[in-house]
């Protein structure tokens, strides 16, 4: 039974070391992509219960000879190194030499951090006017523009106490993007357009995502389908070239309307001299057919002639 208790134990503790070793960003610090860094950073921390360490509320105990102190320090040390090698090399080289995962965390947010840079926001407002869908994906394209949003909310955070204008800010943000993200379709989704736009009140852009998603999918649909049927169409209405049969001889390269074993040969092909030849000789057996009928006739019939 005992063995059997501590097997149970150490399957989470084995799980736990390999979340530990986990990378803590996708992406390494370097110097222009903070935000998206430190929002990977303080999840990944949060989740390993050790965001404590970052924000200094668990602080170092005052007696550094102390078993507390030593396992608070290696705690410390476990933060720090996953917030430096989460970093570039030549960014790394700027805060590897701070005591704290607090003094490293606060100094690259001093140091990178833009809240509140009017430059960086009139940026982000001309990249999210110019954005369209230019034939791409609509996936692509609203990624793109809910990246530049949440930038943008980000720099713009506006504190507000009452609940009432919150929501009514939301709302006008919220028709905002929506009419940014129509107006950046493409044309063949012009039906689609007309009817959100005709909606009251108007959805939220999520919503209105989903709507022109499903229409574009519909229409990838259709016109596979039509693709489809118009080339089975050319095939059966154009053969391809180099490929003539015959229905009546089952012959290669000619078609029933050129067969010579149907309408004759002509003189200049080998079997046609043959043809013209027997063409002769029939007619002149017809000939004289005719005129022995005719002497037979002659001499049979005793009556006058036919007087018209």
């Amino acid at each position: 039974m005992a063995s059997s208790e501590n097997k149970k134990s150490e399957k989470p503790n084995s799980s736990a070391a390999i979340h530990m070793h986990e990378a803590l960003t996708p992406e390494r610090l370097n110097g222009s992509n903070y935000d998206e860094w430190s929002l990977n950073a303080q999840n990944k921390i949060r989740g390993r219960k050790r965001w404590g360490y970052v924000t200094g509320t668990k602080a170092a105990p005052k007696d550094q000879k102390s078993d507390d102190y030593e396992a608070w320090e290696d705690e410390n040390c476990l933060v720090k190194s996953w917030l430096l090698d989460s970093m570039t090399k030549e960014t790394r080289s700027l805060f590897i030499r701070l005591a704290t995962a607090k003094e490293i965390w606060d100094t690259v947010k001093e140091t990178y951090s833009v809240n509140k840079d009017a430059s960086r926001a009139y940026q982000l407002y001309r990249e999210v006017i110019s954005t369209q869908q230019n034939g791409g994906s609509i996936i692509t394209y609203f990624s793109k523009l809910q990246r530049l949003w949440q930038e943008y909310d980000a720099i713009n955070d506006s504190a507000m106490e009452c609940s009432k204008d919150v929501e009514k800010y939301n709302k006008m943000v919220n028709s905002q993007r929506v009419y940014v993200f129509l107006a950046g379709l493409d044309s063949h989704l012009d039906g689609v357009r007309g009817r959100i736009l005709a909606t009251t009140p108007l959805p939220n852009v999520q919503s209105v995502y989903a709507t022109v998603c499903a229409e574009a999918n519909r229409q990838e649909a259709m016109l596979g389908s039509e693709r489809t049927e118009g080339s089975v169409f050319a095939v059966k209405k154009y053969p391809k070239k180099g490929i003539r049969k015959c229905t009546h001889c089952n012959g290669d390269n000619h078609f029933v309307e050129g067969c010579f074993k149907l309408h004759g040969y002509p003189d200049w092909h080998p079997k046609g001299k043959n043809n013209s030849t027997n063409k002769a000789e029939n007619m002149q057996n017809h000939n004289s057919t005719a005129a022995g009928f005719v002497t037979k006739s002659e001499y049979t019939y005793q009556g006058e002639d036919w007087q018209w």
